[in-house]
């Protein structure tokens, strides 16, 4: 196979038999180790205007809420979502668009 063939060592997605779109994300993992925001594939779509004050409200937030849980290790409830740091709408998928 051509991977193996020429030493292809990083993950691809050669053999796969059909084409995945394969969209960068950027993620923000919480304290707690779960995903604390995404970008919703913002570049991927062309809508990263304000991703980087986005990025780092959505980063000051994990920080915060990481330190009020060290403060208080028993409060398990999630925090309050903030709308300035929601990540940009996705773009609608082809069968969205074709009505189907």
């Amino acid at each position: 196979m051509f991977v193996e063939e020429h030493g292809i060592a990083w993950p691809n997605g050669y053999g796969l038999g059909r084409v995945q779109a394969l969209a960068p994300v950027i993620y923000v993992i919480g304290a707690d180790g779960r995903i604390a925001w995404h970008d919703a594939q913002s570049r991927y779509y062309h809508q990263a205007e304000g991703l980087g004050s986005r990025l780092g409200l959505a980063i000051e937030r994990a920080l915060a809420d990481a330190e009020s849980h060290e403060a208080n290790p028993l409060d398990t409830s999630p925090a309050a979502p903030d709308s300035e740091i929601v990540p940009a709408a996705r773009k609608p998928s082809r069968a969205t668009q074709a009505g189907e």
